[in-house]
């Protein structure tokens, strides 16, 4: 729970990356294992249901592209929103400080 505290943009895109890779996998293994999916390699697959592509690192090679980038793009959404949030605090958190300052009675 450290990482929360001193790095919460690294810890939020930490989260969507692994949620990235687990929602990459549940799309695209029913489509490898031939049950209808939404995944891109179903969309790959010939009209007499034989495998994709031509070969099988030719669908591992599609297959790590389609992971990789469901991790990435995910990422990248849950860094800035992380960012944003920790954007508000700390204007928020300034705003408060410059306020009560204000505040305070000068000598």
């Amino acid at each position: 729970m450290r990482i929360w505290r001193s790095h919460p943009v690294l810890f939020a895109s930490l989260i969507g990356a692994v949620l990235g890779f687990g929602n990459a996998l549940a799309i695209e293994i029913p489509a490898l294992l031939g049950k209808p999916s939404k995944g891109a390699l179903s969309l790959l697959e010939p009209a007499s249901g034989l495998h994709v592509g031509t070969g099988v690192l030719e669908t591992a090679f599609l297959l790590l592209i389609e992971i990789g980038a469901n991790v990435l793009v995910y990422a990248a959404m849950f860094c800035l929103l992380g960012w944003v949030i920790v954007g508000a605090r700390h204007l928020f958190r300034s705003a408060r400080r410059t306020k009560n300052a204000n505040d305070s009675p000068q000598s």
